[in-house]
């Protein structure tokens, strides 16, 4: 029930995502690195801001594996948008999101103000930066493959310049999952 916003309005991958990210972060978990990047790679073709989802590659034992993890990522999804920026015209980067209240974002831009790719860079580093913080702190606990995704999506959705309704299918699905993980342990 609660994905049903996401589809209405035509993008699943707000609620899609973070729980790829957990089924990435327990391939993690079981050292099944290449999988798990593989799997992060495919989830940015399917929406670019997927590939946040790196930031539990961060919970592999040592940063080699996060690496190798984050290599095979990367390089699925640039495999997946080379045809594109080879093929013709590649205006993606063009495009730029009006800042809207009531996002957090409103209270430092101005209403309308554009937000363009160099600051989704900056929004990205900090959600990925935000995860892997929470991995590192969280290397030993049971409970980082549910959190490092909610961190993840919390701090993008800090700083969007939006505020959509179904952006919360995003916040929904890690916390669903660490109820019934909790529940299950009790």
């Amino acid at each position: 029930g609660f994905t049903r916003v996401g589809y209405q309005w035509g993008h699943p991958a707000d609620a899609m995502a973070p729980l790829v990210w957990i089924l990435a972060a327990s391939f993690v978990r079981r050292g099944r690195i290449v999988q798990a990047g593989l799997m992060l790679g495919l989830a940015a073709g399917f929406e670019t801001w997927c590939i946040l989802g790196v930031a539990t590659l961060a919970l592999a034992p040592g940063r080699r594996d996060a690496a190798r993890g984050v290599i095979v990522a990367v390089g699925v999804a640039a495999l997946l948008f080379a045809p594109f920026m080879l093929g013709g015209h590649f205006a993606m980067f063009q495009y730029h999101w009006p800042v809207r209240r009531p996002s957090f974002m409103s209270l430092f831009l101005a209403n309308g103000e554009p937000f363009g790719w160099p600051l989704r860079l900056l929004q990205g580093t900090v959600a990925i930066g935000t995860g892997v913080a929470v991995a590192r702190l969280l290397q030993r606990s049971p409970h980082a493959p549910w959190v490092v995704p909610l961190a993840v999506v919390a701090a993008r959705l800090l700083l969007d310049p939006l505020y959509l309704p179904y952006y919360r299918a995003a916040i929904v699905g890690p916390v669903l999952v660490g109820v019934a993980f909790l529940a299950a342990r009790s």
